[in-house]
């Protein structure tokens, strides 16, 4: 996992993360955000993420319109 500064997880802090099934991505779109093609990247591994969560926060219009297609296509 990487983080925003110094602090880094030691390799055995890392496995008490493989328990945990959420995904949270920070909404962003427009000219800088990414997050659509991490939601695309998501997508086409929607098969193996079955039990997991998957959290946007801080949406922009453009990240909503590209949720509420996905939340339409077949699972």
């Amino acid at each position: 996992m990487a983080a925003g500064g110094p602090f880094q997880f030691s390799p055995t802090a890392a496995a008490e993360f493989n328990a945990r099934k959420k995904i949270t991505l920070k909404g962003y779109g427009g000219t800088w955000g990414r997050v659509i093609l991490a939601l695309r990247s998501l997508e086409k591994v929607q098969d193996e993420l079955v039990d997991y969560e998957i959290h946007v926060v801080s949406v922009t219009r453009d990240v909503h319109r590209e949720i509420t297609r996905l939340k339409k296509l077949p699972h």
